[in-house]
């Protein structure tokens, strides 16, 4: 309304799918999800651009009847800090070795990030590979029922909780991480992903909205079809860590390709 009475273009940005959210209102999920869906349209066509940072945000875009034009634009993210980060003070803290491996995630700890197939990885990985460690950094409100969870699973006493820390200690952890793990389905060019890369840290994610726009299966990371979840993760990441050459072979893939952003 204020642009048009200015009369000055629209510009405007989509980063999210709305309709994730859709459980958290108390009303039946399909009537809100039909309503976000005419909302954003609604809204994305009144404007003269719309921009996202993902090709599969602009289709999703175009399949909800967005008829305005939308150009894709990386979300840039500052990844000096990653190229030379140091990760042993972090693996030292959770006593891994030099023959251990430390997979981990790096973001908010919350319901859409779907962890608890996260933890149903680990529940296959850790029997089998008592060198392997999991840490998840950061907070939010699934943190205690992933927490209790994890103490029930065999091997549990190897998945750590790092907590909230300061965006400054991100490159640390993302350094110490051989494996960065995420079965989230819902994503648009997550920085995290980016993080991870820049830190020299191939990403596991699901073949999903962020996930297949961000990840290259089997050049800076690898693709879990979604109907397989964490039976899915754990298949791809054992496939991984028993190939320590292709491992490091990705790693080094895995920092250029990171690099346009």
């Amino acid at each position: 309304w204020y642009a048009r009475w200015m009369g000055l273009p629209l510009v405007t940005t989509i980063h999210t799918q709305y309709e994730i959210y859709s459980k958290l209102v108390p009303l039946p999920d399909e009537m809100v999800d039909q309503y976000l869906r005419v909302r954003v349209r609604s809204y994305c066509n009144r404007c003269d651009l719309v921009t996202t940072p993902a090709e599969s945000s602009r289709g999703r875009l175009r399949d909800l009847g967005v008829k305005r034009p939308i150009e894709v634009i990386y979300n840039p993210t500052d990844l000096s800090a990653l190229w030379d980060a140091d990760g042993a003070p972090i693996r030292k803290q959770y006593g891994c070795g030099p023959d251990d491996l430390l997979l981990g995630y790096v973001g908010r700890l919350a319901p859409e990030k779907n962890l608890s197939a996260l933890l149903d990885a680990a529940e296959i990985i850790l029997p089998q590979m008592p060198q392997v460690r999991l840490l998840l950094v950061g907070d939010g409100p699934s943190r205690p029922a992933l927490e209790e969870r994890a103490r029930a699973i065999p091997g549990g006493d190897r998945i750590f909780f790092a907590g909230r820390i300061d965006h400054e200690r991100v490159p640390q952890y993302d350094a110490a991480l051989d494996l960065f793990i995420t079965p989230s389905m819902f994503e648009v060019q997550p920085l995290s992903f980016a993080e991870a890369m820049a830190a020299a840290t191939p990403v596991i994610a699901m073949d999903a909205p962020g996930g297949n726009d961000m990840v290259e299966d089997g050049v800076n990371g690898r693709l879990v079809p979604p109907n397989e979840q964490g039976r899915g993760l754990a298949r791809i990441a054992l496939e991984v860590l028993r190939d320590p050459a292709g491992l490091r072979q990705m790693s080094e893939r895995a920092r250029d390709w990171a690099t346009r952003y």
